[in-house]
C-alpha cells in the first residue's frame, strides 16, 4: 500500500503479486477463519487491479484489469472497496453507465461510503452532464462530511458548468480553507474566478 499511496504503481503491482504469491505459505501457517484467507486473497487481487489501472505510461488493458477485480468479486463480494474500484475502471475508460450499474448497488448497501456516492456523482457528470442527479450526489456527500474536499471539488465543477460562478468560488474557496493542498481544486477556484471577470 505504501508504494500505492506514494504514486508508484508499478513497485505497488510487484509487491502486491509477490504477496499473492506468499499468501497460501502464510495462510497455512496461522489460525484464520475459513472465510479470512479469501478475504486476504481478494483485497490482494484488488490491489494488483488498482496498480495496474494506475501504472504508467500505459495500464494494462481494460479487459485485463476488469478480469482482476471480478476475481477479487468472486473471493469475496462483500467488499465495497472492489466494487467502487470497477467502478473507477469504468469511470476512467469513459463507461459511465456502466459505472452507474456498479455504484448504485453499493450506495443503496452502503449508504455512509461518501467516496462511492461521489464517484456515482462523476458517473452521472460524464453520462447526462451536470445536471441535478450529479448536484445531488455532491450535496449528500458534503452533508454528510462538509470537509470532504473531492466532493466539494466535484460540486464546484458542476456549479460553474451550470453558469453558478459565484457559488462555485465559495465552494471552492471553502475546500481550500480547509486544505490547501489540492491544486486540482486551485485550478477550478481560478476557472471560477475567470468566469466572474
Amino acid at each position: 500500500l505504501y508504494y500505492l499511496r506514494h504514486d508508484d504503481a508499478k513497485r505497488a503491482q510487484v509487491e502486491f503479486t509477490q504477496a499473492l504469491a506468499c499468501l497460501p505459505q502464510a495462510t497455512s501457517a496461522t489460525f484464520l477463519s475459513t472465510n479470512e484467507p479469501q478475504r486476504r486473497e481478494a483485497k490482494l487481487h484488488n490491489h494488483i487491479a488498482q496498480s495496474a489501472m494506475r501504472s504508467a505510461p500505459a495500464p494494462m488493458p481494460l479487459q485485463e484489469i476488469q478480469n482482476m477485480f471480478v476475481t477479487a468479486t468472486r473471493l469475496d463480494s462483500t467488499q465495497p472497496d472492489i466494487w467502487n474500484n470497477m467502478g473507477l475502471l469504468y469511470l476512467s475508460a469513459n463507461r459511465f453507465q456502466g459505472a452507474e450499474t456498479v455504484f448504485l448497488p453499493i450506495v443503496q448497501s452502503f449508504p455512509d461510503y461518501l467516496d462511492v456516492l461521489n464517484n456515482m456523482g462523476l458517473a452521472y457528470v460524464g453520462r447526462l452532464g451536470a445536471g441535478p442527479e450529479a448536484t445531488k450526489c455532491f450535496q449528500a456527500v458534503i452533508l454528510k462530511d462538509p470537509e470532504h474536499i473531492e466532493a466539494m471539488n466535484n460540486y464546484g465543477v458542476t456549479l460553474i458548468q451550470q453558469q453558478e460562478f459565484r457559488y462555485a468560488v465559495a465552494i471552492l474557496e471553502k475546500a481550500l480553507a480547509i486544505d490547501d493542498t489540492h491544486g486540482y481544486v486551485w485550478n477550478n477556484l481560478a476557472v471560477g474566478y475567470m468566469a466572474l471577470g
